[in-house]
């Protein structure tokens, strides 16, 4: 093979890459609310990949017009009625959107871990006064494995923004035990809770520090605010969340059914805090 021929295929190659991972990934990934922009993008990623094998596409055309005219063009429209389906069935069907949820986010993810978790960290750190006034608190689930770090790219800066912004007196409690967890959220002076971890839409998990179930809460005073901001998974099952066990009647919520990951909830943060945090029914993710 000639070195310039190799050398274009290879870059064509990187290229087609690139711009998948751009406008099938990332992007769709940032307007995710948005349906009409995630669209659009979708749509002009198929058409550079493309631009990007137009000299295939025309040598494909030029067969195809050899063998029969019609034929060239029934194929070309084809090919445009099936990338189509593709398109609308990835936006529309519940397995890919659940593959893109917790498999695509969390690669995307690494990137916010880099920039985020070393700086949250040291603002989580900040911010454990003991706080004997009603305040928000902000329960951190540790499992004490390699990759607890990873939780603290979650959007914990953001909190703190919205917090500070507001003049809301807040805390963060990162918690090894469901014993933790159970005292803090428990503290009636936890009057808005915020959880991240991992869990299921009925418990939170430590690893080995055991299991704790919301269930175990269902008599403690009941709270303004209940973000659910680790895996609700088995909600179709019936299993009570924690906000269906000690909300107040007029009180707001966060918890959506499935899988999440750190840069989902980055996303669903910055929504919820335009909306006042009365989010449920409007930020979808």
């Amino acid at each position: 093979m000639p070195f310039d021929t190799f050398y274009n295929s290879w870059t064509i190659g990187l290229a087609i890459l690139f711009i998948s991972f751009l406008f099938f990934v990332y992007l769709p990934i940032l307007v995710y609310n948005k349906k009409n922009c995630t669209l659009i993008i979708l749509h002009s990623g198929l058409i550079l990949i493309c631009l990007c094998l137009i000299q295939d596409l025309f040598a494909i055309a030029q067969y195809l017009f050899n063998i029969n005219p019609s034929l060239g063009i029934f194929g070309f429209i084809l090919i445009g009625i099936i990338s189509e389906y593709i398109i609308m069935f990835y936006y529309h069907n519940d397995i890919w959107v659940k593959l893109h949820d917790c498999g695509i986010n969390s690669l995307v993810g690494i990137l916010d871990y880099i920039r985020f978790a070393e700086s949250n960290k040291k603002l989580v750190k900040l911010h454990q006064n003991n706080l004997q006034i009603p305040h928000a608190a902000v329960i951190i689930a540790l499992r004490n494995k390699w990759n607890d770090d990873y939780i603290y790219a979650d959007g914990f800066d953001l909190l703190v923004n919205y917090f500070e912004n507001r003049g809301i007196p807040f805390r963060f409690y990162e918690c090894h035990t469901p014993d933790e967890a159970s005292l803090y959220i428990s503290n009636p002076n936890s009057e808005k809770i915020w959880i991240f971890g991992h869990g299921q839409i009925d418990s939170l998990d430590f690893g080995n520090g055991g299991i704790l179930r919301y269930c175990k809460l269902k008599n403690v005073e009941k709270k303004d605010f209940i973000g659910q901001f680790h895996c609700n998974s088995y909600a179709e099952q019936g299993f009570p969340s924690l906000a269906d066990l000690i909300l107040k009647p007029n009180g707001k919520k966060f918890v959506k059914w499935g899988y999440r990951c750190p840069h989902q909830n980055r996303i669903a943060i910055e929504c919820c805090n335009k909306k006042e945090w009365d989010c449920n029914d409007f930020c979808e993710k």
